[in-house]
């Protein structure tokens, strides 16, 4: 986790590192610049899975999808 100072404001903004686990299936679609639905469907296909727990680790999803994409 990153601290973001800015000289423009007078707070401090924590920014997640992109490693990070996530809640939802959702938050790894916009981190990732993916739509949700294409993670169901890659899920459904059994290329990706949420932890044990139930979070989503965005870096292993980010390489599920790298590793199991066809590169037209």
């Amino acid at each position: 986790m990153k601290l973001l100072i800015s000289e423009a404001f007078d707070h401090i903004m924590i920014a997640a590192a992109s490693d990070a686990l996530v809640p939802s299936q959702r938050e790894v679609a916009r981190r990732l610049g993916v739509s949700h639905t294409a993670l169901q469907k890659a899920q459904r296909a059994g290329r990706i899975a949420p932890e044990a727990d139930g979070a989503w680790d965005v870096e292993k999803v980010r390489a599920r999808l790298a590793d199991s994409s066809d590169p037209i």
